[in-house]
């Protein structure tokens, strides 16, 4: 509920004094449920018009008034807490904050000397102190800020207590902080008045005060967190202006790289103020731009995470042997290609699943890389033989594998995959005489020797070819169109020797990997 801040400029005597009047029992929420912190405590906080606790809170007597507020300040802070559970509550918290902030702060100011307050004025003080912090508390929680956002009170007791209180000694600093807080809470969804209505229904001059001028760390984080707040809700950037001085209090506090909350708070603050277009495009023409552009990048590299490499220079770590049986991922052959194409779906997917994948509960696969695998295979040859669309691939993961499941991991963007198969594995020796025919995309398996690999190259890709001109479509073989007769010439070119390269006489027949686990071959 977006609220409009109004104010009410009225002075009262204490709530004390009023307690002998006649009091009208506030209407009792529906469906409120009792608030629930401890056994000790759940007979007094039961939701009934005659609870002892606001009863208490609400009778003027001091003592009742202390033991119902000191009760409050331990279980305002609970979650399960609500305001409206307790009818009258709400009322009852607001007269003490309200009483001080109309008038009673700048009285009690006025009679501080060099000795201590009399006591019943200090009681009073202290009962105002704890009730804000009690309604500080419960705003903390969203359905406390709903209730307090639509109450006058709330907007009467925040511009009173703006206006009106000085931060120059302790009690009034406790008492703004915790106002200020509770304007937070609210602040997303409060629309301020037009910035040329009267002074004392707008809550953001004095705030602008106390992050500009403040000498108090405090009460300059809760103002420029509030600000960012305020000013993050569009309705309320006319309130925005090119010399505010919460702006230059942002920038002023961008050196203070070691007070992180100062810091965020800047941050955030300066993002709001130049995320309006007029106000960022007066930025780039003030003379304060080059000082706060070399700030921002001060504070980039100060947040930098250095990482620490260390590399040991000196003996091998670990060797492996120069040659080695290497686990490949399976490939589809001629034969288990031939067994496959004329299945009827789903059958032939289930199948095709069975050969090229296994279970690996930590193993996962993207959706798209898991259906582009099945669609190169069958997809050509969809004319004769039906092909399933992407979605009834997927949906048959578990069918084939009943502990693997196609999921969204919630990632920006979301990631779809396939959690729990893997690529089945080949060990077989390094694929020397592998054809590497239709750019590396011929099934045929490695070959014993480079004879049968030429002869497969011949019989299974050149032979059967017609034109006079052949393309070689040898890995990435950029080779122009050759003769036919010509053709086998060039292939040799691409053929490995029938024997390794011959190693030195003090060659070894391990090799030295820089450290364990690194790829190898």
């Amino acid at each position: 509920m977006n609220q409009v801040f109004q104010i009410n400029p009225t002075r009262s005597s204490t709530p004390s004094q009023r307690a002998s009047g006649s009091r009208q029992p506030a209407t009792p929420a529906p469906a409120a449920r009792p608030i629930t912190v401890d056994d000790y405590e759940r007979w007094y906080t039961e939701p009934t018009p005659h609870n002892r606790m606001v009863l208490a809170l609400c009778c003027g007597i001091d003592s009742e008034i202390s033991w119902a507020l000191s009760r409050l300040c331990r279980i305002s802070a609970n979650e399960q807490f609500q305001l409206r559970a307790l009818p009258g509550l709400i009322e009852g918290l607001f007269e003490w904050p309200l009483w001080y902030a109309r008038g009673a702060a700048q009285d009690i100011a006025a009679k501080a000397t060099l000795f201590a307050l009399p006591k019943d004025v200090a009681r009073y003080r202290q009962h105002a102190l704890e009730s804000m912090f009690v309604l500080r508390n419960a705003a903390l929680h969203p359905l406390n800020a709903q209730e307090l956002a639509a109450r006058r009170a709330t907007q009467e007791l925040i511009l009173l207590a703006l206006h009106r209180l000085r931060p120059d000694n302790d009690a009034n600093v406790e008492f703004l902080l915790d106002v200020i807080d509770l304007l937070q809470a609210i602040a997303s969804t409060s629309i301020l008045p037009p910035p040329n209505s009267h002074l004392f229904a707008n809550p953001v001059p004095p705030l602008l005060e106390l992050a500009g001028a403040s000498r108090n760390r405090s009460l300059i984080v809760a103002s420029l967190t509030t600000l960012h707040l305020l000013f993050s809700n569009p309705p309320n950037f006319g309130h925005i202006t090119p010399d505010s001085p919460a702006l230059a209090a942002a920038v002023r506090y961008l050196a203070l790289l070691g007070d992180g909350q100062l810091l965020d708070a800047s941050l955030n603050y300066l993002y709001t103020h130049l995320s309006y277009a007029p106000m960022t495009k007066a930025f780039l023409q003030s003379k304060e731009l080059v000082g706060t552009l070399k700030m921002l990048v001060l504070v980039m590299l100060s947040q930098q995470e250095e990482e620490t490499v260390t590399v040991e220079i000196g003996e091998p770590s670990c060797t492996a042997p120069a040659q080695v049986e290497a686990d490949r991922d399976h490939e589809l052959t001629r034969e288990e290609f031939d067994r496959l194409l004329p299945m009827a779906e789903p059958q032939r997917c289930y199948e095709w699943m069975k050969t090229m994948f296994e279970v690996n509960a930590e193993h996962e696969l993207t959706q798209v890389a898991f259906y582009t695998m099945y669609k190169d295979v069958f997809t050509p040859y969809q004319d004769r033989y039906y092909a399933l669309p992407a979605s009834e691939v997927i949906k048959s993961v578990t069918a084939v594998f009943p502990t693997a499941q196609a999921m969204v991991l919630p990632e920006t963007p979301p990631k779809f995959v396939v959690r729990g198969v893997d690529r089945k594995k080949d060990a077989r020796a390094l694929d020397r005489f592998k054809c590497r025919w239709d750019h590396s995309g011929c099934m045929q398996g490695p070959f014993a020797s480079a004879s049968e690999l030429y002869e497969h190259v011949l019989d299974g890709h050149l032979n059967p070819h017609a034109e006079p001109r052949i393309v070689c479509s040898w890995a990435t073989c950029s080779h122009p169109p050759v003769e036919k007769a010509h053709i086998r010439g060039h292939v040799l070119t691409h053929l490995p020797a029938t024997q390794p390269p011959p190693r030195h006489a003090g060659q070894d027949d391990l090799v030295t990997l820089p450290c364990a686990g690194f790829p190898h071959p």
